[in-house]
């Protein structure tokens, strides 16, 4: 039976969380589909998908656009490619051909070299590739970029803003927040007054910057309203000469 990795830190991905329960179900069948193909990640053409999922062609490629825009599909030619896919799923899951090689040696009376791979006990393999997926870049944009090139794709994103958000947080080495980002982006849009927020909370030691960011948004806004303060308790906020020591830093 072929399965494939699906990762827990999809609950915090603001690109997935932001799919509409169809699309949704969309994106997890063309994965299992995705899975069985000979070709790494390959849903193949639009026609085969389509038929494969039992859709009408005309509503899949309303489907595929959708999930293109948002990267989770990249497309390749004609065909279409889950993204990411062989960083997520590397070929080392799949024991198939290793098995089919030692067998085919035995059966002709080879002397069968084990791999090392293989003679170390499963769960050592297991945390082995934990490790290796761990410390493969998490960004929902798929690489990790400068915190300048991180800024210049949040302020000019013409889609996904809140993922080119959650990238500059990466950027900055924040701890990932994908509901207070949704939540910002929601509410602030993505112009420089985010990246300065976003920017001084990253200097800040201590607390969840995301949270700071997010005070700091709601008092500027606050103060240019004329309404009251935001009340005691609420989350600690930055001035003007904090955002503008934080540009200078990163």
């Amino acid at each position: 039976m072929r399965w494939f990795r699906f990762y827990t830190e999809a609950l915090n991905d603001p690109k997935v969380q932001s799919l509409r329960p169809e699309l949704f179900k969309v994106w997890v069948n063309l994965l299992c589909l995705a899975a069985t193909e000979e070709k790494a990640g390959d849903i193949g053409t639009p026609g085969d998908a389509a038929f494969a999922l039992r859709a009408s062609l005309g509503k899949f490629e309303r489907w595929l656009e959708d999930l293109v825009s948002r990267r989770l599909v990249d497309q390749e030619g004609d065909r279409y490619i889950i993204h990411n896919w062989p960083k997520r799923q590397p070929p080392s899951d799949n024991s198939t051909p290793r098995v089919k090689a030692l067998r085919d040696r035995d059966s002709n009376g080879e002397q069968a070299v084990t791999s090392p791979l293989l003679s170390r006990p499963r769960t050592e393999q297991s945390r082995s590739e934990e490790t290796r997926t761990e410390k493969m870049p998490a960004s929902p944009s798929g690489q990790r970029l400068s915190v300048k090139d991180a800024c210049d794709a949040f302020l000019h994103a013409e889609s996904d803003p809140t993922g080119r958000l959650v990238d500059l947080g990466d950027a900055l080495g924040l701890a990932r927040n994908g509901g207070l980002a949704v939540a910002i982006v929601r509410d602030y849009g993505h112009g420089q007054s985010v990246v300065d927020a976003i920017l001084a909370a990253a200097s800040k030691a201590g607390g969840n910057p995301w949270e700071y960011a997010k005070g700091a948004l709601k008092n500027g806004r606050t103060q240019a309203s004329g309404r009251p303060a935001p009340r005691r308790g609420a989350p600690p906020v930055t001035d003007a000469a904090d955002m503008e020591r934080a540009k200078r830093e990163f």
